[in-house]
């Protein structure tokens, strides 16, 4: 026969378990869905193609699915074109009549938030926003 103060007993352990086990799915999830992670081709095109990336501030850069590229950087339009090179994002932009610069990326994503990286290091970063047409 057990009595009461076994049962207390028990009740309390298992809510204490109960809680710890709860503890560490949260965080366990929180961790999981917080961290970065690489963009294949075909996730590029799903969640960058389309839309704008940009720091909300300073500078933006829209993806335009024909393949052009319009960039603002501190109110300066700049143009040029987008291509997807294996898993890497190329971005050519014209920075004057005759010169133009060509930059290819690893794009990583956590949430709305977006990296550019290069060789393991942050080269930009920003945010996805939907395109205002």
């Amino acid at each position: 026969m057990r009595g009461p103060r076994k049962d207390h007993t028990r009740q309390a352990v298992w809510w204490a378990v109960g809680v710890a086990l709860s503890l560490v799915l949260t965080v366990g999830g929180v961790h999981a869905a917080d961290t970065f992670h690489r963009l294949s081709a075909q996730e590029m095109r799903a969640k960058i193609i389309g839309h704008v990336i940009t720091d909300d501030t300073h500078w933006s850069q829209h993806f335009r699915p024909d393949g052009t590229l319009h960039s603002i950087v501190l109110s300066q339009l700049k143009q040029g074109t987008w291509k997807i090179n294996g898993n890497t994002l190329c971005l050519t932009l014209k920075i004057r009549k005759q010169e133009t610069t060509a930059e290819c990326y690893e794009v990583w994503l956590r949430g709305d938030q977006v990296e550019y990286r290069r060789d393991g290091v942050t080269m930009e970063e920003g945010f996805v926003r939907k395109a205002r047409h």
